[in-house]
C-alpha cells in the first residue's frame, strides 16, 4: 500500500521548486506589504498581556513605500492579515 502524499521527488524536481522565502517576498510586494518588517513586543502594563506587533522597516526602497502616499499607510497587522488571507501561512 502506497500513500500518494509521500511520493518521492528527484533532486532536480526539488531544486526547480521556488523557495518559500522568495514566494512570501513576492506575495508581500504584490499586496503592498513591507518585505522586512520589524517585530516588536508590546506589553500591557495593567494586564501583563504581551502582544507581537509587526512594524514596517521604514526603508524607502521597500515594497510598501513605492505605491502609496504617506497618508495611506496601513498597520503591519493588516498587511500580515492580507498575506494570510491569500493562503500563505
Amino acid at each position: 500500500m502506497t500513500d500518494d502524499s509521500t511520493t518521492r521527488t528527484t533532486r532536480a524536481q526539488r531544486l526547480a521548486m521556488p523557495l518559500a522565502r522568495d514566494v512570501v517576498a513576492d506575495l508581500a510586494i504584490q499586496h503592498g506589504a513591507c518585505i522586512r518588517p520589524v517585530q516588536l513586543r508590546r506589553t500591557n502594563l495593567d494586564t501583563g498581556d504581551v502582544e507581537q506587533v509587526l512594524v514596517p522597516c521604514g526603508h524607502t526602497s521597500c515594497g510598501h513605500h513605492v505605491d502609496r502616499d504617506p497618508g495611506q499607510e496601513q498597520g503591519g497587522g493588516v498587511q500580515v492579515a492580507k498575506i494570510m488571507q491569500a493562503g500563505v501561512r
